[in-house]
């Protein structure tokens, strides 16, 4: 009966932890990806939070930009490196320099 308490106990905690980072986050697999997270990302969002969003994302790509010296190919490359797996929090941090 212990074991079975214990299973039930460790069993909980993975989905509590599981369900506590259930942001959404940008997937920069592929174009249909990158458009179908965005979406999720925003989905929720006020116009003003969306707004800080895209600021954020084009600051970002213009650093990019920046240091690619204008190669598309490597500036698409370098964004999608930048944005992939984080959440619109953790971009906004990153253009903010957090």
């Amino acid at each position: 009966m212990t074991i079975l308490i214990r299973s039930i106990f460790v069993l909980f905690l993975a989905l509590t932890l599981a369900a506590c980072n259930s942001e959404p986050t940008f997937d920069a697999t592929n174009d249909q990806t990158m458009e179908a997270s965005m979406e999720e990302m925003t989905k929720d969002m006020t116009e003003e939070e969306k707004m800080e969003l895209g600021q954020a994302v084009m600051s970002i790509a213009m650093q990019v930009g920046f240091s690619s010296m204008g190669d598309e190919e490597k500036i698409e490359k370098e964004l999608k490196e930048k944005l992939h797996g984080k959440t619109a929090q953790e971009i906004i941090d990153q253009a903010n320099g957090k």
